[in-house]
């Protein structure tokens, strides 16, 4: 519809790696696309949990592709097929029947790739059926959003996730943000549905002061878009730089391919988090 329209679009939370894949010249990312996501979840898996992974996969559309992600990349880099798969609808609320099968197949790890009440009810009942901790806990990026560790209490410990931005971020200037989201919105912690947020305000900001308005609406909605394309290099919140550039591509138009590896170390209300990576990934990496 954006780009039927000829209207700038900046997406603000979505990970679905399709959105950047149809050619629209109107259309920019500020998250890490899932094709990044799937590619460092993989390989930290593989390389320090096991290869035997199970998959809880609900229908929403980041979770699909996040699934499919991380499938496709353990099998390539590792050569490892699923142990288990369960499609399950977008707000499912009963597991209990798919972690007894996975309880008794030995897994190393559980991926879960659910919005947050859904994922938050499949960790805990991953426990009520008597999976212990030693199998990890690997969630989709919407791990990141706060009724996560709030919902899921002590079943969130251990879990891990790759997300664009942590509140355990050392740098000033996460500091000083989880000060101003704490002080102005109450939060305990913000998790980067703010973060990218924030970075799309100011990028749009960078790009009306640069963009040369004539009072055409047409001529200006090109004009935006010009400048959005032309932003390079943009060090906000995100963990590495955003840069657009002019071409309809994935290459161009997924600003953000730095994924910070997250885990949680405290649930409820006062959770906690630490980064374990973060991870540059190179342009082209799950267009193949």
């Amino acid at each position: 519809m954006t780009a039927k329209a000829g209207v700038p679009q900046m997406i603000p939370h979505s990970t679905n790696g399709k959105i950047t894949q149809k050619g629209s010249e109107w259309v920019f990312r500020i998250p890490v696309s899932g094709r990044y996501y799937g590619g460092v979840a993989a390989k930290y898996v593989g390389e320090n949990i096991g290869k035997k992974i199970a998959y809880i996969c609900a229908a929403d559309a980041a979770s699909v592709n996040d699934c499919a992600s991380m499938q496709a990349q353990m099998r390539k880099q590792f050569g490892a097929e699923p142990a288990y798969v369960a499609d399950v609808q977008e707000k499912e609320v009963d597991f209990r029947s798919h972690m007894q099968k996975i309880k008794s197949m030995g897994v190393d790890g559980i991926m879960v790739a659910a919005l947050a009440e859904t994922m938050a009810r499949a960790l805990v009942q991953s426990y009520e059926a008597g999976i212990g901790e030693d199998v990890r806990r690997i969630g989709s990026s919407s791990a990141s959003n706060a009724p996560v560790p709030k919902i899921a209490g002590d079943a969130v410990k251990g879990v891990f996730f790759t997300a664009a931005y942590s509140a355990a971020d050392s740098r000033p200037i996460a500091k000083l943000f989880n000060e101003m989201t704490r002080s102005r919105y109450g939060i305990h912690a913000p998790d980067h549905d703010f973060s990218q947020a924030y970075d799309l305000v100011r990028i749009m900001e960078m790009a009306l002061k640069n963009a040369k308005l004539t009072g055409s609406l047409a001529e200006d909605r090109t004009a935006i878009r010009d400048a959005i394309a032309n932003v390079q290099g943009y060090q906000g919140l995100a963990s590495g730089p955003i840069s657009f550039c002019a071409a309809p591509t994935p290459q161009c138009r997924d600003g953000n391919r730095t994924a910070v590896l997250i885990g949680y170390t405290k649930g409820g209300e006062n959770f906690e988090t630490e980064v374990l990576a973060r991870v540059t990934m190179d342009e082209n990496f799950g267009l193949e």
